[in-house]
């Protein structure tokens, strides 16, 4: 029995000396008085000291040369392909970001992404597709342009606007 009581006051001795240690840290951090007694008065501001010298100019930016089209937020639905633009040059840099309402922008899933999952309805695994990608394809309407499209997969609970910016790379 003594030992069943002994380990009892050592855990209760344990446990009070954590609260009371805790207590302490926290008023010497948190209240100004203490603070100021132990840190004394303040003193004034030095003086500043001369401005260093500059260093060089880095590298030049990407040049992603010219903005050629923003198609602003655009509705899509789930399983939709939407053809964004038609360029005369394939050779460009694009941007693309999505939102969901009401208003959180993002890039989740960006490019598609199949999650593994669980169907309960006929016990089996399934893949499910996620996400928007775009690629740049010849034209079917238009001979000798491309076009930019972009596609929301089945599944997809995070595209609900897309908006898409192209720009020309120098050539």
């Amino acid at each position: 029995m003594d030992e069943k009581y002994g380990l009892k006051t050592i855990a209760i001795a344990i446990v009070l000396s954590v609260i009371l240690s805790t207590t302490i840290s926290y008023m010497m951090l948190n209240l100004p008085q203490i603070q100021d007694a132990l840190r004394g008065p303040r003193g004034e501001s030095g003086l500043q000291g001369v401005q260093g010298l500059q260093g060089s100019i880095g590298l030049p930016g990407l040049g992603l040369g010219e903005l050629i089209y923003d198609s602003g937020w655009i509705a899509i639905d789930q399983d939709e392909y939407l053809v964004i633009c038609t360029l005369d040059d394939p050779n460009v840099f694009v941007y693309m970001t999505g939102k969901t309402q009401p208003g959180s922008i993002h890039q989740r899933h960006f490019g598609g992404e199949y999650y593994y999952s669980w169907n309960w309805t006929t016990w089996t695994p399934t893949w499910t597709p996620m996400g928007v990608n775009w690629h740049v394809a010849w034209s079917g309407k238009y001979p000798g342009f491309y076009e930019l499209g972009v596609y929301r997969n089945s599944h997809d609970w995070k595209w609900e606007e897309v908006r898409v910016m192209v720009w020309q790379l120098p050539s």
